[in-house]
């Protein structure tokens, strides 16, 4: 196998409120994070906000995940830039299932 597979927990906490979101409370998508052993590629997928990125290395990438994270849920979630706080209302975390 030529693939490195990780996943991410990306959550947001929600500024004001938003019919289906309760304010203050976070929101959560999973983003599957590849690394291909063979091209020193690293790509992200969230289906759930339909994500789909790649970089040459990893910070880059989760750095490009927490960039494009509140175009992607204003345009998919109808959540407006200005209910977000910024990046810094963001954080990515690596979680093992059970």
């Amino acid at each position: 196998m030529h693939l490195q597979q990780q996943r991410f927990l990306l959550s947001h906490r929600l500024v004001g409120g938003k019919e289906g979101f309760a304010a203050g409370l976070p929101v959560h998508f999973v983003v599957e994070v590849s690394h291909d052993l063979v091209s020193g590629m690293w790509s992200a997928v969230c289906d759930d906000l339909g994500l789909v990125t790649e970089a040459g290395a990893c910070d880059a990438l989760l750095a490009r995940v927490c960039e494009i994270a509140p175009e992607l849920l204003a345009e998919n979630f109808a959540i407006p830039p200005q209910s977000m706080a910024g990046p810094q209302s963001f954080s990515l975390d690596r979680f093992e299932c059970a």
